[in-house]
């Protein structure tokens, strides 16, 4: 089923990432992942464990075949944010198994919030980049029109940005953006060649 869609996309699609799809895609399954927690209380127990089960093998499977292929040398980053998003989701259901009362219970959910803030702090710190990558669309030796895909260390999404450059570069050609961080996040400012 997957697989239809992604040829369906590929077909339909003009500028259709591979790398956005798989990502798109990961962050569904967490999403699934997440809100089963959240349903954990309105179904059986038994099929909420067999749900989770499912949701994060088909998840892991995802990023250790299709994931390394297509993240290369960013895969360890990759790998820490999905695997440590998957282990704090699981210790959310946990909370109710070894709170007493509901004081413990409320103890035990500002610790959660408090660990995700910690795995976010540490993810930013060991992984992110003041840089991405990006892909000329055009360029008239002035200007540049970049296109730039979904990058966890960099944060950037995949987007169209215009450059000034002060160089031609081919089309097609894969480029090293410099990146400003903002409210709403990093903007490509300067384009250099790799």
């Amino acid at each position: 089923m997957i697989a239809l869609i992604e040829k369906f996309l590929e077909k339909n699609v003009s500028n259709f990432s591979h790398r956005t799809y798989l990502v798109y895609k990961m962050q569904l399954l967490l999403l699934l992942i997440i809100a089963g927690v959240f349903l954990k209380f309105l179904i059986p127990y038994e099929l909420f464990l067999i749900a989770e089960l499912i949701l994060i093998v088909v998840l892991l499977y995802e990023l250790a075949t299709e994931g390394r292929e297509e993240f290369r040398e960013d895969f360890s980053a990759y790998l820490y944010f999905f695997v440590g998003l998957i282990i704090i989701a699981q210790l959310s259901w946990l909370g109710p198994v070894f709170a007493i009362d509901l004081s413990g219970m409320s103890f035990f959910f500002f610790a959660l919030i408090i660990l995700l803030f910690i795995f976010m702090a540490v993810f930013w710190i060991v992984f992110r980049r003041n840089y991405g990558f990006g892909k000329v669309v055009m360029s008239d030796g002035e200007n540049c029109l970049v296109e730039t895909e979904f990058d966890l260390r960099s944060w950037t999404v995949a987007k169209k940005h215009e450059i000034k450059s002060g160089v031609k570069f081919s089309k097609g050609e894969r480029v090293k953006l410099r990146l400003k961080r903002g409210l709403f996040g990093p903007k490509p400012i300067e384009i250099e060649k790799i």
